[in-house]
């Protein structure tokens, strides 16, 4: 079977092997007729030109049977299959033994089309099948012969002159018989033994495939299962973090009563830890989100976008004594899933912040073009060391000066960047300078192209 079948399933395979043996028998009456005509005619050879054109014309009649019974039969079970093969190959055996007899009988040519047929019946059947098979026909053969060298059957001799010698010496008959039921055992072992070892490694090759299919099909489950687990609970989470969070802002703000030196400065620290926990679940949803399939791609403006970053990080901005500079437009837009293009902004904002100096700058400037959009974020912070901006993209890195800057940190927020960037069928990069600023340019297309 050929390389394009193997990964068929097995009753395929042997429709397709057995519809290709149907096709090919209708070559050998052709051959049969035109071949009897050549020699007789051609070259003169003594054959019995009618009997030779009966067989071919018999295979024919046997082909058109065959060829309806096997369109009209619904089933396709392989065991089936392979009767229906082996009664193909009963047939051509007699047909082989009478072509023997009426061209030459023991001298004939033809005798080998018998290991032509048990060759294809060891890829069909097994090794005791087709032993059986063989053990049939050359008792046939036996008979045949012996049956014309004692008289019984009237002997076609083609070759004339001392070659009727060897038709009739017993002991040419039986090394014919001898050496071809030999040479019979000798093709069905080796033959049958590859045959079998192509077949175990397809069967062991079919059982792994399955096996690993099943095994990725319950990786994918437990992974969902898995995946549904983590957003549960970084949502359960945030909730009770929120609510800690708007309890120690109105302690801080006095609205409960004053607090001393001590209890304001313990406040203020659970209050960056807070901070910190809700930035690493927000680093968690946003991860998930950007392996998630379903999401709304659209056209949205920048501006409105902007602005409610903006309103978010600015306290901060503005506690830090820092410049801001925003340039966008009404008309400035871009394409793609507006959370996450969101996520995207909202963390380069966030580092232009959290890693800029006190009285430093943070610029975000949009710089529309042809069919795409540029957004820039700068800042004129503590820069990025060359050796760690090959890195900077990778899960859980964090360059060595940032860790030192701020201790607390996952190093997911800009490999989460990058990934719902392409995601957006955008691209990203970055200019840096350690101690000099961080600059970030995102580029995402304008519309649906």
């Amino acid at each position: 079977m050929d390389v394009s079948t193997r990964q068929l399933p097995l009753e395929q395979q042997v429709s397709r092997a057995v519809e290709l043996f149907l096709r090919m028998r209708w070559l050998p009456p052709v051959v049969i007729a035109l071949g009897g005509l050549f020699l007789v005619y051609g070259l003169g050879l003594q054959l019995n030109l009618a009997a030779l054109l009966s067989i071919a014309l018999l295979i024919l009649l046997v082909n058109i049977v065959l060829t309806l019974f096997y369109r009209s039969w619904q089933i396709r079970s392989i065991r089936h299959l392979l009767n229906f093969a082996q009664v193909q190959m009963v047939l051509d055996f007699i047909a082989i033994t009478a072509l023997i007899h009426f061209t030459g009988g023991v001298l004939s040519p033809l005798i080998w089309f018998y290991a032509i047929h048990l060759l294809i019946g060891c890829i069909f059947f097994k090794r005791w099948q087709v032993t059986l098979n063989a053990s049939g026909i050359w008792l046939a053969l036996a008979l045949m012969l012996g049956g014309e060298y004692t008289g019984l059957i009237p002997r076609c001799c083609i070759f004339p002159g001392t070659l009727e010698h060897f038709q009739s010496s017993p002991g040419y008959l039986v090394t014919v018989l001898g050496s071809n039921g030999i040479g019979w055992g000798v093709l069905i072992w080796l033959v049958t033994l590859i045959t079998e070892r192509v077949r175990a490694a397809e069967r062991e090759d079919r059982e792994l495939q399955e096996k690993l299919a099943k095994a990725l099909a319950d990786l994918q489950e437990s992974e969902k299962e898995r995946v549904l687990l983590r957003r549960t609970m970084t949502h359960e989470m945030r909730s009770p973090i929120t609510a800690t969070q708007s309890m120690l802002r109105l302690l801080t703000g006095g609205h409960v009563g004053p607090l001393n030196k001590q209890q304001a400065n313990m406040v203020k620290k659970s209050l960056v830890r807070l901070n910190q926990m809700m930035n690493m679940l927000q680093d968690l949803l946003d991860l998930e989100r950007g392996k998630t399939a379903d999401r709304v791609l659209e056209t949205f403006r920048l501006k409105p976008l902007l602005a409610e970053l903006i309103t978010v990080y600015y306290p901060q901005i503005e506690e830090a004594e820092m410049s801001l500079e925003v340039k966008v437009t009404e008309s400035d837009t871009a394409y793609g899933n507006a959370e996450d293009i969101k996520s995207i902004l909202s963390n380069l904002i966030s580092n232009a912040v959290k890693y800029n100096r006190e009285g430093g700058e943070v610029r975000v400037i949009v710089n529309p073009q042809d069919d795409q959009v540029e957004i820039t974020i700068a800042d004129t912070g503590i820069g990025i060391p060359a050796d760690a901006q090959q890195k900077l993209f990778n899960e859980f890195y964090r360059a060595p000066n940032a860790k030192t800057h701020n201790p607390f940190g996952t190093g997911l927020g800009l490999a989460i960047v990058k990934g719902l960037v392409q995601r957006n069928g955008g691209e990203i990069r970055l200019e840096s300078q350690e101690n000099v600023g961080t600059t970030f340019y995102v580029t995402l297309p304008r519309h649906n192209g």
